[in-house]
């Protein structure tokens, strides 16, 4: 299996993964919320944007997922850009798992980390073999 290849597989798992998270983020999420409303122990002040923001960021993270799963043929035909880009996605989930567990102490975070890791390693593994323009 060449490198390409292998880089493809993995921006295929990352993208699955985070189409998966984010769609799970959205139906888990959101009724956890209301169920801190009611429960008192959110404000409904509060609850509103915090529901619009839990949604828009499961949506981003699908939008991610789908955007890695896009570029997949051109990373198959070596194509710099569509490296460049699933490249950034990657590094962009590795660090905001990292930062989540600094600023939250919960392995639980690094899952983040792990679905950025999954795109990310095999791209630079791979980064000698996206020539072309």
């Amino acid at each position: 299996m060449d490198k390409r290849r292998i880089a493809a597989i993995g921006c295929a798992l990352a993208g699955a993964g985070l189409v998966v998270l984010g769609l799970l983020h959205c139906v888990l999420g959101v009724p956890s919320l209301q169920r801190a409303v009611e429960r008192g122990l959110v404000s409904p002040v509060v609850a509103g944007p915090q529901m619009v923001s839990w949604i828009f960021s499961g949506g981003a993270m699908c939008l991610c997922g789908a955007l890695l799963a896009v570029w997949i043929p051109d990373l198959l035909r070596g194509r710099r850009l569509a490296w460049r880009s699933a490249l950034v996605v990657g590094l962009f989930y590795v660090l905001v798992g990292l930062g989540a567990v600094l600023w939250v102490p919960h392995p639980s975070v690094l899952v983040f980390s792990a679905v950025g890791a999954s795109a990310a390693g095999p791209l630079f593994y791979a980064r000698r073999e996206f020539r072309e323009p």
